[in-house]
Parts: structure tokens; sequence; C-alpha cells
């Protein structure tokens, strides 16, 4: 709303009913969520149609297709030079290039197409990989086609989608700024192996199995919301807690006065302890000196008593019993 009625996005989302987020949750990172959270990938996504035989013809021409996509504005649009050599050292496999310009490439393995029915190609099995800049349309149409993905990401929404399909392991992921003819190709001969393969196929069967489409599910959702508003308290309580309950400090503050306790008490007995050794070795030390000085060998003879008459002078024995 704007003018007297405007609300904060940050308030808004906070006092909405649904939070309505165009992702699947099979492809989104896992991660704790409330009750509010509806996911409703692949509502826009075109319906999958038999192929004419212009595709059936642009299909047969070698054993097996790649489809390339980027958006009107990516940058990897304009490393034509790049995806041409590595497209060039593959010869056995048809790149359509999917371009809105009319533009033609002098490569025989390259067939340029302005429009192109995508879940139509990509059920196809003649279709091996689709090569794209992540964005969230496009990879939907992988998800229900079951086709690995070899991803370019250009701006950080394309690099969190395509990093959402690579911890899938239906994805090789490089930065678009990093390519090279080497890495284009790596990525292609990745997606062809078949872990890959096998991984994109059970995805897709599990997106498509679900109960519920996205369509039906964005219907009963507003249907919901319309009829019974906020009354159905769907919040989290955190929504409303203090700097303390926030950031747990009621939990890890204790633990920190504990630790550093445990600690200062063990630096404190490991101290006591040494003092107690380092005493006792002194003591054991000076003892051994004291004992070492009153050992000194008892037979040694004495200058004053066993001093000899000079002279042949003699003893008179008579003084003595005198």
């Amino acid at each position: 709303m704007v003018g007297d009625r405007y609300i904060p996005m940050k308030n808004a989302v906070g006092r909405s009913s649904f939070l309505v987020v165009n992702t699947d949750e099979l492809m989104d990172f896992p991660r704790p969520l409330t009750s509010q959270w509806v996911y409703i990938g692949g509502i826009d996504a075109e319906k999958r149609s038999s192929l004419s035989p212009f595709w059936n013809t642009i299909l047969s021409m070698r054993s097996r297709s790649v489809l390339v996509s980027f958006g009107d504005i990516s940058p990897c649009r304009r490393r034509n030079d790049i995806l041409l050599q590595a497209f060039s050292e593959i010869p056995d496999t048809t790149f359509i290039w999917h371009r809105e310009e009319n533009v033609s490439f002098n490569q025989s393995n390259v067939v340029v197409v302005q429009k192109f029915p995508g879940r139509g190609l990509l059920a196809d099995p003649r279709v091996s990989t689709i090569i794209t800049d992540g964005r969230v349309n496009s990879l939907h149409d992988v998800l229900s086609g079951g086709k690995p993905v070899v991803c370019i990401p250009s701006d950080q929404t394309q690099i969190r989608n395509c990093h959402q399909l690579g911890k899938r392991g239906v994805a090789a992921v490089t930065d678009c700024r990093d390519l090279t003819p080497r890495s284009v190709k790596e990525m292609i001969k990745q997606t062809a192996t078949t872990e890959m393969r096998d991984s994109a196929k059970i995805l897709s069967e599990a997106v498509t199995s679900k109960q519920t489409s996205p369509e039906e599910r964005l219907i009963r959702t507003v249907e919901f919301a319309a009829k019974y508003g906020s009354s159905v308290d769907l919040h989290s309580n955190d929504d409303n807690v203090g700097i303390v309950q926030r950031y747990h400090l009621d939990v890890f503050v204790p633990l920190a006065l504990l630790l550093a306790t445990v600690v200062l008490l063990v630096a404190w007995i490991a101290r006591s302890v040494w003092d107690k050794c380092k005493k006792n070795w002194s003591q054991k030390n000076n003892e051994g000196k004291s004992g070492a000085h009153a050992n000194e060998d008892p037979e040694k003879p004495n200058k004053s008593s066993s001093a000899e008459p000079k002279g042949g002078e003699t003893v008179d024995d008579s003084k003595e019993t005198e």
C-alpha cells in the first residue's frame, strides 16, 4: 500500500497468513519452516506436448542432443566463443541453442531456435541434458523432464538455484566468469554418468508424484486465507521474543560460565600439583648434596695427628704412665 496506508515489507510479511514461494520443496535446501510456507514451484511451466516433425528431424541428426538456454540479460550469452569451441570438440552431439534474436553460427552441430517446447524436449530420451544459467523456470522444466543440468549461474539467485540441484546430485555447476571450453566439456561429460542420470530421474518422479499440483495448492491457500484470514494463527512465537531468547543467551551464557569455571579449576589443580612436585624435587636435590659431603673418605690421613717425630725423636711412654 502507498500513502498513509503504506505497510513496510517486514511488517507485511509478519502479518501475512501464508507465504507463497515460487520454488519446489524438493529442490530447496532443507530447513525448519512454519506452516505458513506454501511451495508452488512450476506453476507457470508449460504443459508437456508431443513433438512436431521439425523437432523429430533435429533430434534424429545425431545420437544425442543438448538443449542450451540462457536468459536475455545473462552475461553467459556473450561467451559464444567459449561455448562454440567446446561444442565443436563434441561432434557427435547436436546442441539446440535457444536465442531470442535471429542469429546463426557456422557450425554443423549447433542449431539456433527462437522457440522450443521445453517440457516436450526434456521428456524425449534423445535429449541428454540442458545447459542453463539457473533461472527458476528452466529448472522447474528440468525437474519435470528428469534430465541432468549443466548450470552456469551469473548472479546470486541463480547461484543458489544451481547449488540446490547440485546438492541433489543432478547438476554440474560452474560460475559464468570461470567458463572455459575444457570446463564445459567436463561438465557435459559429468552429466552423462549413470549416477547423475539416475538421480535426475528419481527427483523427477518424486516431483510429479506429489498429491497436489502447484495450481491446486495455490487456489486452496488463497481461498483459505480469504475465508479465515488471520484468525488461524500460524506464526512462530519467535517473532515477538526478546534478544535474550532470540539468540539463546539464557542457554549459552550459563554454559560459557560453567566452561570457564571448569577450565580455571583444572588450571588451579594442575598448578598446585606442579608446585608440589617442584618442591619435592628441590628437597631431594638438597638432601642428595648433604649426603655427598657427609660420605667423604674417613680414612684420609689427618696432618695434625699423623705427623711423625722429626730427627729420630722418640716418645717417652713413661710420661703417659705418670
